[in-house]
């Protein structure tokens, strides 16, 4: 059921974060026309990369979490031999 949750979240992420962009697209060509639209859209891509890119890290984590859980298994643990420090 995790699993499911985190692959939703990521999907759900990537469209939130095409949403901050095209609405503060769309609200600064509301307010300001052409101009506007440009700086709300490197605004929205600021706020999107922050808050959408955070979370994006998170789940990007929970991923490579998974793949060492699943990978413990094949871990061989190897001997430590004796070490002998160099005399001087």
């Amino acid at each position: 059921m995790n699993r499911f949750l985190a692959d939703t979240l990521n999907v759900l992420n990537a469209f939130a974060a095409i949403v901050i962009i095209f609405g503060s697209v769309l609200a600064g060509l509301n307010s300001a026309g052409a101009s506007g639209a440009l700086l709300a859209g490197i605004l929205g891509v600021v706020l999107a990369g922050m808050f959408c890119g955070t979370i994006s890290l998170l789940v990007l984590i929970e991923k490579h979490l998974r793949k060492i859980a699943q990978n413990e298994e094949s871990i061989v643990k190897t001997p430590v031999h004796d070490r002998k420090e160099p005399s001087l």
